[in-house]
């Protein structure tokens, strides 16, 4: 864990913070530790019948356990401060590694000369033998003590890092999720902005050859484009739209259609009662008709029925089917989705909004009867 904060220092170590949950964590971890030591060593002295004279001075065995326990979160807030600085979270692993362990050395000697300090004024301080020193009795303590410190030590230590780390992984993901929530949205905007120009600009035209022709009918294409666009334009962040909404701007954009291909096109329509409310893919219907016309009509096939039907299954999924009698396919539907950009859309907005094998869809040519079948089984 030490060794991937390192790789990544600039978002690991400086990202380390101190705040109530790593305090409350640190506080339970060390309390509970010293809860067990004072248990073990009273214990162990009680079975054993071993007389340990800091038993005999209850004031002083709850003194020396309070420092001990003060100055070890006194001394792991000052790391945390420490390894937030930039120099130190620079440093490479070996050098790192030493400066703990040097203040792991530090965090003893500091615990042993503050309890010294206040048993010294309290006078609870225990009789020095005459073949020692106080300097040395001091060091004695010090180095007995140290495996435990250090032991300590890097234990408060690791509970630091493993809170940051998954604090950090747990903000990484949401940053991971935002941003694949982002990347989605663009996805499906740019699938959706897809609208063939084409389209319009033979609509356009159209429309200016009715003025003089038929103005009433170039005025109603008008209000029909300008509504379309405007359906398209506010539903633009919106994957998914009611049914109701889609077969409006469904309406809107046939009967442009219509007008462009007069007698040699029909559409008609079959869906299901109380499906208005089911969520669809935005423009999903407009896309299938799109590619109907795109490829149904050849030198062979001048005129071109389109159906649609769209139904709900038995297993709550809905069914849209969109059938010509235009020209049959030559390639299967792995080849057509190499070949060409519609279908393929399709696919990218079903498999970005299901997910891949929550849907499913395919075209093909009938068994039986002369028609061009594009079918689409999406949850709702």
């Amino acid at each position: 864990m030490l060794n991937h904060f390192l790789k990544n220092k600039k978002n690991n170590f400086a990202s380390i913070k101190i705040d109530k949950s790593l305090f409350s964590i640190l506080l339970a971890f060390y309390t509970i530790y010293e809860l067990i030591s004072i248990i073990t060593r009273f214990s162990i002295f009680k079975i054993n019948h071993i007389k340990d004279p800091s038993l005999d001075l209850n004031l002083s065995f709850l003194f020396l356990h309070i420092i001990d326990w003060l100055v070890v979160l006194a001394f792991m807030y000052l790391i945390i401060k420490i390894i937030q600085l930039p120099w130190v979270a620079n440093l490479k692993l070996i050098p790192l590694v030493t400066i703990h362990i040097l203040f792991s050395l530090l965090m003893g000697v500091t615990i042993m000369l503050i309890s010294c300090f206040i048993f010294y004024i309290l006078d609870l301080l225990p009789a020095i033998p005459e073949n020692s020193t106080f300097f040395l009795e001091l060091l004695v303590r010090i180095v007995s003590v140290s495996d435990d410190n250090f032991l300590v030590y890097f234990a408060m230590l690791g509970v630091i890092y493993s809170y940051s780390y998954f604090k950090n992984m747990g903000e990484f993901k949401e940053q991971e999720s935002s941003l694949k929530s982002q990347l989605v949205e663009t996805k499906m905007s740019l699938l959706k902005s897809q609208l063939d120009p084409h389209f319009i600009f033979n609509t356009l035209n159209g429309i200016s050859a009715l003025i003089e022709i038929d103005p009433d009918k170039a005025q109603k294409n008008i209000s029909n484009l300008s509504d379309l666009l405007r359906e398209i334009i506010d539903s633009k962040r919106d994957n998914l739209i009611p049914l109701k909404k889609e077969l409006y701007i469904h309406e809107k954009y046939t009967s442009l259609i219509l007008t462009r291909f007069s007698e040699d096109l029909s559409i008609e329509k079959d869906v299901e009662d109380n499906l208005d409310e089911i969520l669809v893919p935005n423009l999903i219907i407009q896309s299938l008709i799109e590619n109907s016309i795109k490829h149904g009509f050849s030198y062979k096939h001048k005129t071109l029925l389109i159906k649609i039907v769209i139904r709900k299954t038995f297993n709550n999924m809905l069914t849209i089917i969109v059938s010509n009698n235009g020209k049959p396919l030559v390639n299967d539907f792995n080849t057509l989705l190499k070949k060409g950009s519609g279908l393929k859309n399709i696919l990218d907005r079903l498999e970005t909004i299901y997910g891949i094998g929550n849907f499913n869809f395919g075209i093909h040519n009938s068994s039986t009867s002369h028609e061009v079948v594009t079918k689409i089984v999406i949850p709702i």
